[in-house]
């Protein structure tokens, strides 16, 4: 006789974005995650379309960030604390 065990799923603890900050999943990967009901979900790499729209603004605007303003410069990374 096959006798089946039910197991509950386990739920996940669910983050705050403070915790989800100094979380560390991937830095070295470098896979990108974004936080939905305070979950870490990962998320799927840029369409070839947003990277070229991308890479256009970030060179239209160190264009105009060197002519104006010569101590600034465009990062296309998001600002986020590493550490």
């Amino acid at each position: 006789m096959l006798c089946m065990i039910a197991l509950r799923k386990h739920q996940p603890r669910r983050m705050t974005v403070d915790q989800f900050l100094l979380w560390d999943a991937d830095y070295v990967t470098g896979r990108r995650w974004q936080l939905i009901d305070g979950e870490p979900v990962l998320m799927a790499p840029p369409a070839e379309p947003h990277s070229l729209i991308q890479s256009e603004l970030s060179r239209l605007f160190g264009n105009h960030l060197l002519a104006t303003a010569p101590n600034c410069r465009v990062m296309i990374a998001p600002g986020l604390p590493c550490c």
